[in-house]
């Protein structure tokens, strides 16, 4: 399975993504995510309406356990990933240089 992770939305190409739906394994923001029953995993809207019987027919294939599980873990190595130099930008900017010492002979 080629994992293909952009950390934006399926549905809105516009939006950064916030998790993989459970069933399908597509990137989904968190509009587009439903925790039915209050489940810890989440589905998109359409799977959703799948799993619960609403619909009979879906566009997007649920994967098998093992494909979705490798692309959570990938996910959330690229979200990571992408979120780490940020903190480490945040941090070099906090930390204020020392000032300069005063020059040799001169009083204090």
């Amino acid at each position: 399975m080629t994992v293909d992770i952009t950390g934006l939305c399926t549905d809105h190409s516009f939006e950064s993504a916030e998790e993989v739906c459970r069933r399908c394994a597509m990137e989904f923001c968190e509009l587009c995510l439903v925790y039915p029953f209050g489940a810890k995993k989440p589905l998109c809207k359409e799977c959703a309406m799948a799993e619960g019987g609403v619909r009979s027919h879906t566009q997007r294939i649920a994967l098998g356990r093992r494909d979705v599980r490798v692309k959570v873990k990938a996910f959330r190595a690229f979200m990571a990933a992408r979120s780490a130099p940020v903190a480490a930008q945040l941090e070099d900017a906090l930390v204020l240089p020392d000032p300069p010492a005063p020059p040799h002979g001169e009083p204090d």
